[in-house]
């Protein structure tokens, strides 16, 4: 699943995102991030910069709208049963006194760590990716005009991270 779904990521997944996306390198956007601060301080522009931290969002994501999310991003039937079976099949156990308890079942969450959980995240945190370019488009956010270019930047996303400019 991993290696079919890497192959897709850089067609489905915004130009904003440097995670887990072949040829785009998590380092790409902490540089651009830097450099756009740096560039921001030498002309004392006033703006707001807004990190999100997504940590605990792993946690709280509902298999129904990851499920969403891969209909409309074009996945079929066939692949997202294998998704919901891989993140419903989920089980955990608390330990008392170092005896675990029974079993129980997951409702929600993705695992941490664990690779279709990455890639499926990564899909997730895309949704807000179109939500803020549309809000950029519909002049709701003004986004950066950076360099002697005017380059535009709204917004990066990394791993578990979002910075909004």
């Amino acid at each position: 699943m991993v290696r079919r779904m890497r192959s897709v990521m850089p067609g489905l997944v915004g130009e904003t995102q440097s995670t887990f996306v072949k040829g785009q390198k998590i380092h790409d956007g902490a540089l651009i991030a830097c450099e756009t601060v740096h560039w921001l301080k030498t002309r004392k522009k006033k703006v707001a910069i807004i990190k999100l931290d997504f940590q605990k969002t792993y946690d709280l994501v509902k298999w129904s709208f990851v499920d969403i999310v891969l209909q409309k991003m074009g996945f079929g039937w066939r692949w997202r049963e294998l998704v919901k079976e891989c993140v419903s099949s989920a089980s955990m156990s608390i330990l008392i006194n170092d005896s675990p308890s029974k079993p129980f079942k997951m409702e929600r969450g993705l695992r941490q760590g664990d690779q279709p959980s990455l890639f499926l995240f990564v899909l997730v945190v895309d949704v807000l990716h179109k939500m803020v370019r549309e809000a950029v488009r519909n002049k709701h956010i003004l986004s950066l005009l950076i360099g002697n270019d005017n380059i535009e930047l709204s917004h990066l996303h990394f791993a578990d991270d979002t910075i909004l400019f």
